[in-house]
């Protein structure tokens, strides 16, 4: 191999490393400017409005321009291992927990995370 083709090799890595940092750059930049300026599709349905419609209440946006209701109603349960969850879910996740056992020693998996308040949810939010 000869010195020409050694200076080029050598040369063509820190070149293809400052290409991709730039590219890298461009894409941050553009998924931060989304954020910023973008606003809201025009047919883009409320959160509020998704809500009152009936059995709407296991799928629902959150976003800055959909922010859960103040007025929404949660029933807590609690299950197995002290956690709470909206009384909807209770049936079909103890099923699922049941149906999983097998998988598990023979040992019903243990549900680590229910309802959390915005409270709640803001102090981890903020102690990460």
């Amino acid at each position: 191999m000869n010195n020409n083709s050694r200076k080029h090799k050598t040369l063509i890595i820190p070149i293809l490393i400052v290409i991709m940092f730039i590219i890298s750059s461009l894409i941050v930049k553009k998924l931060f400017s989304l954020g910023k300026n973008s606003t809201q599709p025009e047919n883009a349905q409320s959160t509020s409005e998704y809500m009152k419609e009936d059995n709407a209440w296991n799928l629902v946006l959150t976003n800055k321009w959909n922010p859960l209701p103040e007025n929404r109603n949660i029933n807590l349960v609690e299950i197995e291992g002290g956690e709470r969850v909206d009384e909807r879910i209770k049936e079909p996740l103890m099923k699922m927990l049941e149906d999983a056992k097998y998988e598990n020693l023979n040992q019903l998996p243990k549900v680590v995370s229910g309802y959390r308040t915005m409270e709640e949810q803001q102090k981890l939010y903020e102690e990460k």
